[in-house]
Order: C-alpha cells, then sequence, then structure tokens
C-alpha cells in the first residue's frame, strides 16, 4: 500500500498497468478500499509498519472530494504467497523479500512491460 493525492490515481493506473508482469496497476484504492479489502486497521498492517503519508507523517482521511487528499492505493503483493509459504512447515530454504524492499536485478524496465 501506498499513498497517492486522489487527482493522481488514475495516472498511477495508467503508469503500473504496463507493467502486469510484476504488481501491475492497484487492486484498489481509496478509504472505502480498506473496508472492502477486508481491512481491519491501516494503522497495523500484517507486514511492514503502518503507512506514511507522503510528507511522512501518519497517513489519515482527509476530506470527501478533496482532490489534493492522499487515499491508500493497494497491488497485489509478494508478502501473500510468503504468509503461505511460511505455514508450509518447508524443510528447504526459501528466499523472499521484507516488505517495501524488493529488490531485482535480473530485468530491465522494457523486460516486464506489456
Amino acid at each position: 500500500m501506498r499513498s497517492y493525492r486522489s487527482r493522481d490515481v488514475e495516472k498511477v493506473r495508467d503508469i503500473t498497468r504496463q507493467y502486469g508482469v510484476t504488481h501491475g496497476e492497484p487492486l484498489d484504492w481509496g478509504w472505502e478500499a480498506v473496508k472492502r479489502l477486508g481491512i481491519q486497521d491501516l494503522q497495523q498492517p500484517d507486514w511492514g509498519d503502518a503507512p506514511l503519508a507522503q510528507n511522512g507523517e501518519r497517513l489519515v482521511r482527509g476530506e470527501q472530494g478533496d482532490e489534493d487528499a492522499e487515499v491508500p492505493v493497494f497491488w497485489g503483493c509478494g508478502v501473500t504467497p510468503q504468509e503461505a509459504v511460511m505455514n508450509a512447515s518447508l524443510s528447504r530454504r526459501v528466499i523472499a523479500h521484507a516488505p517495501g524492499h524488493m529488490l531485482v536485478l535480473d530485468a530491465r524496465d522494457d523486460d516486464i512491460k506489456r
């Protein structure tokens, strides 16, 4: 989850849609998405740190209809399969990533762009 100004969400979708091989475009966005996605408390995530606004402060709900207000934007995430691997009781080593810190060294942007 990352926050963006409400007026920028469509632009974010347009840009990220090209990268469907990776996270692609957001699954959902806006404060109503928190409930739709079954998130109990945005400030208490199951993985990683609580989200921050672009100014580095706690992300809070702005005025409805305010195009400059930041809203949460949600993507599919590598933490979902990581949770599955952790619950699978595997006996061998698995390499994953820390939330918010993915590093890919063997592909260029054009390799993953549609």
